[in-house]
């Protein structure tokens, strides 16, 4: 068997399983243990890191570091590592021709309404207002903007039950 066919394999087992879970309940009863253990421990300079090329560099670092609010790890003219203020969160950007377009960044946040209204004032676009996919009764919320070269930020976070989205 070939290591795709293997992987495969446990992705389809895990796919078959969501189609019986319906609750927490299902989901901590039915949900298979990882066949192997995580093999890694983290370095002590930073965690882990997504790393995305960007068409206009210098748009993309003003967008992350003024209007997000992040911070850099480490920087050069044609490369950085962002981080969250705290450094719970890393990705780099470099400068590219050619961009991945199926690559979405997500974070999720613990004062989204806070958020997405400090983010429309600082004049983001907006790809998805803040919405309750799953209905009002379920607390959590999304947002969407994108960056200056297109990439997708999906916010994500939990509103106290009871709460109307605030437009």
């Amino acid at each position: 068997m070939t290591f795709k066919k293997l992987c495969t394999g446990y992705g389809m087992r895990r796919l078959d399983v969501l189609k019986r879970i319906t609750s927490r309940d299902d989901w901590m009863k039915l949900w298979p243990k990882a066949r192997h253990s995580y093999p890694f421990v983290w370095g002590d300079c930073w965690k882990a890191v997504a790393e995305f090329g960007v068409k206009d560099y210098a748009a993309e670092l003003g967008f992350y570091l003024d209007i997000l609010g992040m911070k850099v790890n480490a920087t050069w003219p044609d490369h950085a590592m962002i981080m969250s203020p705290e450094g719970d969160y890393t990705f780099t950007i470099y400068r590219a021709k050619r961009t991945a377009t199926e690559l979405n960044l997500q974070f999720m946040i613990g004062n989204i309404q806070q958020a997405v209204a400090k983010l429309k004032r600082r004049g983001v676009t907006v790809v998805q207002d803040l919405n309750a996919d799953w209905g009002e009764q379920n607390p959590m919320r999304t947002f969407k903007l994108k960056s200056p070269s297109g990439m997708v930020i999906t916010l994500w976070g939990m509103v106290k039950q009871g709460r109307k989205i605030a437009k």
